[in-house]
């Protein structure tokens, strides 16, 4: 069988993370989708929502899937916890012949940074997801890479960033090559994330799935007090 890992924060849960899997479990080369809940980002100090409650609410998302298992093993390790240890029990758990791991294109350029990155990107092949969205305060040691490999992150004009986008991918491969890594690049049309809906969470109520938009709704409420 062949494996899938899907990680993130997922906080909250919204109809891109949705999007993803629905595109996910249509490849037939993938058996299995593992949506692995950080218990913290490792590029995030904080968490907006609790990492129970996170996983709680994927569970209710996909209770009628039978690919997707909603795994909490990150969580109950109670910390930021490496991909590369993550891949190594799933890989010990199921056995697989081939394990993909889905990354944000952002990521990408962030890879030979992870622990054990040798070794990881000997593991897996990569799913790369790009979308249009540029949030130039994620962080800024990935600013100054994309700068290194002339990428061009413009926050201000959606157009530019769109153009970019479009015009080819070859600067993904380029870089996936120079460094070994095994990858599919996949561009995703999506103008939506966690972050948005936080800072207007009003506005962009109609993104996260109905299943839980109340709970997130009162849950946001409460940890606003």
């Amino acid at each position: 069988m062949n494996l899938a890992i899907f990680g993130g924060s997922f906080d909250p849960p919204h109809n891109a993370h949705i999007e993803i899997v629905e595109f996910l479990l249509k490849q037939s080369y993938i058996d299995q989708l593992i949506i692995l809940v950080a218990y913290l980002n490792p590029f995030k100090r904080v968490y907006r929502f609790q990492a129970s409650k996170r996983l709680e609410w994927l569970k209710k998302i996909f209770k009628n899937n039978t690919k997707v298992l909603c795994s909490d093993y990150e969580i109950l390790q109670g910390k930021s916890t490496p991909s590369i240890q993550s891949v190594r029990y799933f890989q010990k758990y199921y056995s697989p012949e081939r394990i993909f791991f889905v990354i944000g294109a952002d990521n990408l350029f962030l890879l030979p940074q992870w622990q054990e990155f040798e070794a990881l990107k000997n593991m897996v092949e990569f799913l790369v997801f790009q979308r249009e969205i540029c949030d130039c305060e994620y962080n800024k040691e990935l600013q100054a890479i994309q700068h290194k490999y002339k990428e061009q992150c413009v926050q201000c004009s959606e157009s530019s960033l769109q153009n970019s986008l479009h015009k080819d991918s070859d600067k993904y491969y380029d870089f996936a090559n120079k460094h070994g890594i095994i990858m599919q690049y996949f561009y995703f049309n999506q103008h939506i994330s966690s972050t948005h809906i936080m800072q207007n969470i009003n506005m962009y109520l109609q993104n996260i799935p109905k299943e839980i938009r109340d709970e997130v709704m009162n849950n946001f409420k409460a940890n606003s007090h």
